[in-house]
Formats: structure tokens, sequence, C-alpha cells
């Protein structure tokens, strides 16, 4: 849903929609999964069309609270990943 409204230019709506996503995984008991990163990447695209101060801001905090979770390894790779190559 939240790429869809990127696609049609309602950046606020879609980041919206990647907020809720990635809330519901960082919420998760054991965990986030592969659907944070996802949300993360294109949560960051809404962004540098609307704010890009707040993209990699927002990349860092969200690397913050996947350190909370001692099975995130994986997931805080690619977090780096997106806001240092993409």
């Amino acid at each position: 849903m939240g790429v869809a409204l990127g696609k049609m230019g309602n950046h606020t709506e879609a980041i919206k929609n990647f907020d809720e996503i990635i809330n519901r995984e960082l919420a998760k008991p054991h965990g986030p999964g592969g659907s944070l990163v996802v949300a993360a990447r294109t949560k960051k695209v809404s962004l540098e069309r609307t704010n890009s101060k707040l993209s990699k801001a927002f990349l860092e905090e969200i690397i913050e609270k996947c350190r909370r979770h001692s099975h995130a390894d994986q997931i805080i790779e690619d977090l780096v990943h997106i806001k240092e190559k993409e």
C-alpha cells in the first residue's frame, strides 16, 4: 500500500503506512523480520522526496531500536547498507 501511495505522489500517507509496518515489526516479541527492511527502504525513498535530512536520521533511529534485539544482526546490517549505499 505504501509503495502505491508513494508512486502516486502521496508520500505523507506512504510514510504513515511504512511507520505502521515498522512499528509492528519492532513490536514482535522475537524481534523484527525482513518486512522491516523493505518498509525502511521504501520509507527512506519517500522521506528523500519530502525531507531528505530526515532519511538518514530515521535509519539511525531504526538501527538503534533493532540493536535491542539479540538476533537482529542481519536486519541491522541491511539497514546500515541502505543508509550508507542507497
